[in-house]
């Protein structure tokens, strides 16, 4: 039998990361702290009670969205630096995940008539917090790696 050798370098998964992404909780929190503040946007005009409450609605769904996003991103990165707005597209999936589950635990447990018309105006929510939260996070490691000198 005749085996031919594979250099190892040539397989593009043993690479070793181009840049070690920001840690877990780092992500997480900058989620958590900029989510609810993004999703609430549209509603700080009225009052700065408007801010409490979007940071009391939405920040355990902001902790679940930007943990999802903080495991995207560490595993993206280590095999290619994902650009901007791929890091905003998956930190909407993420961020209107997050929002969506605890929507849904919150319609289950309150069967009342407009639940499910929370669920959806969370989850839009959601949608546009994570789409910017996620693509300034990716972009500040994607800026990191350029200072270094690692990525082009």
């Amino acid at each position: 039998m005749n085996v031919e050798t594979v250099d190892p370098g040539s397989v593009a998964l043993n690479r070793s990361p181009i840049i070690e992404p920001p840690s877990l909780w780092t992500i997480i929190l900058s989620a958590a702290v900029i989510g609810p503040f993004v999703g609430g946007m549209p509603y700080l005009y009225w009052t700065i009670y408007s801010l409490v409450v979007a940071y009391a609605v939405g920040f355990i769904p902001a902790i679940l969205g930007g943990t999802l996003f903080a495991f995207w991103l560490r595993s993206a990165s280590r095999v290619d630096l994902p650009s901007a707005w791929k890091g905003g597209l998956h930190g909407a999936f993420f961020g209107s995940t997050g929002c969506g589950l605890c929507a849904s635990i919150f319609a289950f447990f309150n069967a009342g008539g407009d639940a499910y018309g929370l669920c959806l105006f969370v989850v839009l929510h959601g949608l546009g917090a994570g789409f910017l939260v996620g693509g300034v996070i990716t972009n500040c490691n994607n800026r990191r790696a350029r200072n270094i000198g690692v990525a082009s």
